[in-house]
């Protein structure tokens, strides 16, 4: 997918054989991409009750927390939340929606090394 979301100048996914959409891959990634989102590597459960407060919709995975941001101005109020409660963490990570993502979010399927899951 990687190569298809820069070398592509359209993309057209098929499922059971219909078009399920069909643009150039920024058109499809805005459309079905899904939310940035702010990883918070390793920041278990006390920078996931910080954050809670003020993005509800925040989840724990495997340890990081996981924050969509719905607005820019979402990214440095989630920065300076954690920043202002001295939260610990490993890193921060920005993830941004992919053509992965539009395909996963349509299909409700997942590539995993070349195959469908």
């Amino acid at each position: 997918m990687d190569e298809a979301e820069v070398l592509s100048d359209r993309v057209i996914i098929i499922n059971y054989g219909k078009i399920i959409a069909d643009g150039t891959p920024s058109e499809l990634i805005l459309k079905h991409g899904g939310k940035t989102t702010l990883i918070v590597e390793e920041g278990g459960t006390e920078a996931h009750n910080v954050l809670r407060k003020k993005f509800p919709d925040s989840k724990i995975e495997n340890n990081d927390v996981l924050v969509p941001i719905n607005d820019k101005s979402d990214l440095p109020d989630a920065v300076m939340t954690l920043n202002d409660t001295k939260t610990k963490f490993a890193e921060l990570i920005v993830r941004r929606p992919n053509l992965e993502d539009v395909f996963l979010n349509l299909t409700g399927k997942k590539l995993v090394d070349g195959e469908l899951s």
